[in-house]
């Protein structure tokens, strides 16, 4: 699904937040948690999407928005959700559009030459809003609307005396999984955008063997000799190549002598 957002219509997010849930009693549990997320769906991708983000790079606030928006989908996967999934993305893609005119200060017109790209991929062919990643693929806006919804049905809970347990050796999962909440700094924000114009500019292969695989960032003249992260100073070597350079890894004397992968 792809629009063309009107001035002022970002403004409706907020009022929604707002709104309070009024659940007629008796209905299914899973139409009153339908409507539940409709009226709190604001809060994460309109904090992502605020001015105070528009140093962010288009890459990474298109990984944070789809971080959110999967997670959104596979919580809800066999909630009755299919008219509220459909609202939440074309809501989505409006918020989007709007960040990325403001972060430009270009108009409607600039954004859709520049990200409106045919998505192919699957079943889908359609026209979405995406940009380039570091390896040269098309990174997309997740659609909600993708999810195919399940019906769940109920399974007797295993007694908790009579299963069989895991032994001490085996691992387990992690109880505290990180998650990365889709904020970054200035600095980072900026490289993640010199790093892909970089990888364009070399047509993502190494300019010494031609790899297209495990690419790197190399400096030729080091940070810690005075290097800038301009783009003549700058060259794509994959890691087999970076690690023969004479500056490769930390300098000596400075702790950690595992080597930095750069970029």
């Amino acid at each position: 699904m792809w629009f063309r957002p009107q001035r002022g219509e970002g403004s409706l997010a907020s009022s929604s937040a707002a709104e309070q849930v009024d659940v007629v009693p008796g209905l299914p549990d899973r139409i009153v948690e339908a409507l539940e997320l409709e009226a709190h769906r604001p809060e994460a991708v309109k904090d992502l999407t605020r001015r105070a983000t528009l140093y962010q790079a288009p890459q990474e606030k298109l990984r944070s928005l789809n971080q959110v928006l999967r997670g959104w989908n596979q919580y809800y996967e066999y909630v009755n959700a299919t008219r509220t999934a459909s609202k939440l993305t074309f809501w989505a893609n409006r918020r989007l559009f709007l960040w990325l005119e403001k972060r430009h200060k270009r108009g409607a017109g600039w954004v859709i030459r520049t990200y409106r790209q045919r998505e192919q991929r699957g079943r889908f062919n359609r026209w979405n809003l995406g940009v380039k990643d570091e390896n040269g693929q098309m990174l997309f806006l997740y659609q909600l609307t993708d999810l195919r919804r399940h019906i769940y049905y109920a399974r007797p809970h295993p007694h908790p005396y009579l299963t069989e347990t895991l032994p001490a050796d085996e691992p387990t999962d992690d109880p505290f999984p990180s998650v990365w909440d889709g904020q970054t700094t200035p600095d980072k924000a900026e490289w993640v955008e010199t790093r892909v114009a970089v990888l364009e500019r070399d047509g993502h292969r190494c300019t010494q063997c031609g790899s297209t695989t495990h690419l790197h960032i190399h400096h030729r003249r080091a940070r810690r000799h005075g290097g800038a992260d301009q783009m003549d100073n700058l060259q794509t070597l994959c890691e087999r190549c970076h690690a023969r350079t004479p500056t490769w890894g930390r300098p000596p004397g400075t702790g950690s002598s595992q080597s930095r992968r750069a970029g």
